[in-house]
């Protein structure tokens, strides 16, 4: 009897520890896959009139597990639009700005300027346009102005996919806001 018992155990203790094995391998799938989730980048696009020289810009904005900017390079000597991702500080522009992850909101100021150097001194309108699927888990809002108070403008950017910005040779400030 004790021969039968011992051999029971022998079956019982292997299955049992597959099945272990089995739940902590899913276990560790789903954090890892919960971590991925959490990870994103959003391109934004720019497009004004083309009358020569630099009509498009893009910038990326993103959260990450860790930070990352990407300086903006130099104006080309003539352009009809730009963006750019102003620093916290204002002493620098970005084209890429990923955040750290684990904040509840993270909030991205994009300076667009309309209508470059280029083109007769009117106002002008360039196109800012964005695939929704890209964006992360959370709502994201457009607002007007760089203090994250202005008026909003789009209040669901997962439904909508562009957004005109007229004026003249100026920057025009925008908010992007997502709270998870």
């Amino acid at each position: 009897m004790a021969r039968q018992f011992i051999a029971g155990l022998r079956k019982e203790i292997p299955m049992k520890l597959k099945l272990f094995a089995s739940c902590v391998m899913v276990l560790l799938g789903l954090a890892h896959a919960a971590n991925a989730a959490a990870e994103w980048r959003a391109n934004i696009h720019v497009e004004g009139k083309n009358r020569g020289g630099q009509h498009q810009s893009d910038v990326t904005i993103g959260v990450a597990s860790e930070a990352v900017s990407l300086p903006a390079p130099p104006l080309p000597p003539g352009f009809t639009c730009s963006m750019t991702i102003p620093s916290d500080d204002w002493t620098a522009f970005f084209t890429e700005d990923i955040r750290q992850e684990g904040e509840e909101e993270h909030i991205w100021v994009i300076a667009v300027n309309p209508h470059g150097n280029i083109g007769p001194p009117f106002d002008a309108t360039s196109t800012m346009s964005w695939d929704p699927t890209q964006f992360g888990p959370g709502d994201f809002e457009l607002r007007e102005g760089w203090e994250g108070t202005g008026e909003i403008l789009i209040p669901d950017m997962k439904t909508v996919t562009k957004f005109d910005v007229t004026g003249g040779n100026k920057d025009q400030y925008l908010t992007v806001i997502c709270r998870q």
